[in-house]
């Protein structure tokens, strides 16, 4: 009896070493060598599997008190495995659920679009409101040394704070940006048209970036841009 006493306490201390290594080799391994150590580590855990089946055969032989304090165990090492098995498979799904959104891009440059075609690339986050920085228009712009021009089938002028404060104009976020225009909080640049031809909180095209009406009184066909030269 002795001597099977002696064979099962080889026989599990080999057991609790066998299981116990990986995990005391993780904690010591640092990450960058840990991932390197999983894959020897599995070679090691089915070496252990056909250790345990081994052991189990040789305890058998042994007393039933013997059998009874193996048991937990192995029931320990069947547990653990069967973690692995489930966190493999949540993390194989995972990866084949995760699907990456493709941020919008712009099918044509701000010269070529539609004023709905804008619109509707602001909305979809395609064309970005710039709150101070100068817009790529990619068209001849409209600047104090000319005064005036025509863009997009209307003819575009200016009319500066400095000598029209405009301070009962409501606009949100009001600002002076790097061109000097004036900018409402988005970055729309403030502008003037007749009720009859855009009305107010219409959004247009200007040759300088996206207008929003926030005054009247121009001629039919006029935008004044709201401007601090």
């Amino acid at each position: 009896m002795k001597t099977n006493h002696m064979v099962y306490a080889i026989l599990i201390f080999g057991l609790i070493v066998s299981f116990t290594t990986p995990r005391i080799l993780q904690i010591v391994f640092s990450s960058e060598n840990a991932e390197t150590y999983a894959s020897s580590n599995k070679q090691v855990l089915a070496g252990t599997k056909e250790n345990v089946n081994d052991s189990v055969k040789a305890i058998n032989k042994a007393s039933s008190v013997d059998i009874a304090i193996a048991t937990p165990i192995i029931e320990e090492v069947k547990e653990e495995e069967a973690k692995e098995e489930v966190k493999e498979q949540q993390v194989t799904e995972k990866k084949e659920t995760t699907t990456l959104t493709a941020a919008p891009t712009l099918t044509k440059s701000y010269n070529d679009m539609s004023t709905d075609e804008l619109i509707s690339a602001i909305a979809s986050g395609a064309f970005k409101l710039e709150y101070s920085s100068l817009y790529d228009t990619n068209a001849n712009k409209l600047s104090k040394s000319k005064g005036a021009l025509y863009y997009d089938g209307h003819k575009e002028t200016y009319y500066s704070q400095r000598v029209l404060p405009g301070s009962s104009l409501r606009i949100s976020g009001r600002h002076v940006a790097d061109d000097g225009t004036v900018r409402d909080g988005e970055g729309y640049i403030a502008v003037a048209a007749n009720s009859s031809y855009l009305a107010k909180g219409t959004v247009v095209k200007t040759s300088l970036g996206p207008g929003k009406v926030y005054d009247s009184g121009c001629a039919s066909g006029v935008i004044d841009i709201y401007t601090d030269w």
